[in-house]
């Protein structure tokens, strides 16, 4: 049988300390003690959903980021083009290291979009599956709260991680600013 590659994410989650508790509190969990389980149930959902949404919001941002990186990239190709045409190397040598980093800019804003590897709540199989096993609605109910848990654990996670490259690109798209500025100003004021 072949072996299916792991996503990135996937690998980051099931890394995470956080994570192989809640997984391994999941299995070893007695599931015959559990009483009333409703409130659970619909706690685990909330905290999915919520951090499905922040999620969803660090992608929205993303998509923002690349948006203004996009525009950015089209002045910028002619600010260099002009560039090159009528100043010394330094300068060029300025305008090359804020396209680099303008670059860099976009890829971690691109790494931000990855869609692979979302963990998601149990699938309406998994669910008659379970049904057919265990006659226990009670502990089906436990089994799939602490399902949502891990899922939400997951995606908080990921978000974590996407939060990350977000602050990279932010700060990437910044530096090449203050590059371009500076490149601008000595050539304004006479400098080299």
């Amino acid at each position: 049988m072949k072996k299916t590659k792991k996503s990135k994410y996937r690998k980051i989650i099931e890394n995470n300390s956080g994570y192989k508790n809640a997984e391994k509190f999941r299995k070893e969990f007695d599931y015959s003690k559990a009483k009333e389980p409703d409130w659970l149930l619909k706690h685990g959902q909330e905290k999915f959903y919520l951090m499905k949404e922040y999620v969803e919001y660090l992608d929205n941002k993303a998509d923002s980021m690349l948006r203004y990186l996009g525009f950015g990239t089209g002045i910028f190709g002619f600010l260099v083009w002009f560039s090159c045409q009528n100043f010394n190397i330094w300068i060029q040598l300025l305008m090359g290291l804020g396209a680099f980093l303008w670059m860099v800019s976009i890829l971690f804003a691109l790494a931000i979009k990855n869609p692979f590897g979302m963990p998601y709540p149990p699938t309406v199989s998994y669910l008659l599956n379970q049904m057919k096993k265990d006659d226990n609605i009670d502990e089906i109910k436990i089994k799939i709260a602490l399902q949502y848990d891990e899922t939400a654990l997951a995606q908080k996670i990921i978000g974590l991680n996407k939060a990350m490259k977000l602050k990279k690109s932010y700060v990437s798209m910044v530096s090449a600013l203050i590059v371009f500025i500076f490149s601008f100003l000595i050539v304004i004021f006479g400098g080299i």
